[in-house]
């Protein structure tokens, strides 16, 4: 196995959290539309939400009509009148998303241990205001030299744009230095090895099943990284 130079973590569920970010700017942004949401109507969201990503990872889908689709979508599911209505909400949603700063337990220790043997980036697919308001004045911004957002790119993960462009910006050509760490199998996962890059999977339901992807390692908790490294890094062997 072989020492990196540069680990290129994801944000969302890897290092902050997002599914507790995305629901208190969900109720958020319904509230202050003086609309009543529950646990049923934030649950249909997240499913309509999921299922556009999916198809924006695929190119199916433009994130600029992601965004007030999957509202359109939720109020012509709950048979709410939507007269901009949908619109009003979901730019209010990324006014509260921006805000949340909600980090994954470890997180901090973790980058604070890494930093002084790594240069370390953040990926990210996103919206670049949401993504850069969470991002930056959080605990993590002092250990990160960059933060590379999707929408900022032109290209969300898993394209190879999206990682061609990060090399490029980092400087080094050399894809065996880069580890890419993230939660997600076809974002994070697949666009690193499409990018011939080690691929580290969090695999926080602990399954153990990667899908048949060549992943570099499985941890079931981020806070297990800087062991592994450090193994790596004496040139241990891994499955």
């Amino acid at each position: 196995m072989r020492e990196y130079t540069y680990l290129l973590f994801d944000l969302d569920n890897t290092l902050m959290d997002f599914d507790r970010a995305e629901e208190t700017a969900f109720y958020a942004a319904f509230s202050a539309s003086d609309l009543v949401a529950d646990d049923h109507v934030y649950k249909l969201y997240h499913e309509i939400n999921a299922g556009l990503w999916k198809r924006l990872e695929k190119g199916e889908l433009s994130r600029e009509r992601l965004k007030d689709l999957r509202y359109e979508m939720l109020f012509h599911r709950l048979g709410i009148p939507d007269d901009g209505k949908s619109r009003e909400v979901s730019d209010r949603y990324f006014t509260e998303l921006s805000r949340q700063q909600f980090m994954m337990d470890g997180a901090e220790d973790v980058c604070r241990i890494l930093r002084p043997r790594y240069k370390m980036y953040i990926v990210t697919n996103g919206t670049y205001e949401v993504q850069k308001g969470r991002f930056f004045g959080s605990p993590l911004e002092k250990y990160f030299d960059d933060i590379f957002v999707s929408e900022h790119i032109g290209a969300a993960k898993p394209s190879p744009v999206f990682f061609d462009h990060v090399v490029k910006s980092v400087g080094d050509e050399d894809r065996s230095a880069y580890c890419v760490i993230g939660d997600s199998l076809s974002s994070d996962m697949d666009g690193a090895l499409a990018a011939g890059m080690d691929a580290i999977w969090l695999d926080h339901r602990g399954t153990g099943d990667a899908q048949g992807r060549a992943i570099t390692h499985i941890l079931q908790d981020i806070r297990q990284l800087p062991a592994y490294l450090s193994d790596v890094g004496q040139g241990d062997e891994h499955e």
